[in-house]
């Protein structure tokens, strides 16, 4: 490998390392919209999402796709500790 591409790739990998540093030292105020329509839409379903009620955040903006990418979280987040203590009983239940 040549000394410039060693170069970029270092550069890179320094850039995405910096990157997920700075992310979780952030907090944005639009989570607690995502959160909100995630745990609305998993308990109601993603009929007439767009005008269920989601007390203390605004009503959805975000096209379809974004709010199935929320309730995937949502959903997954509720998961990861239930499979954690199945699977892996030397995780302390969350």
């Amino acid at each position: 490998m040549t000394r410039p591409i060693k170069r970029l790739i270092a550069i890179l990998v320094l850039g995405v390392v910096l990157r997920l540093a700075l992310s979780v030292t952030i907090y944005s105020g639009d989570l607690n919209n995502h959160v909100a329509w995630g745990n609305g839409i998993l308990r109601s379903g993603f009929h007439n999402a767009y005008y269920h009620e989601y007390p203390g955040v605004m009503q959805p903006t975000y096209p379809p796709l974004a709010l199935y990418s929320f309730t995937t979280s949502v959903g997954l987040y509720r998961l990861l500790p239930r499979l954690s203590t199945v699977h892996c009983p030397f995780f302390p239940p969350v």
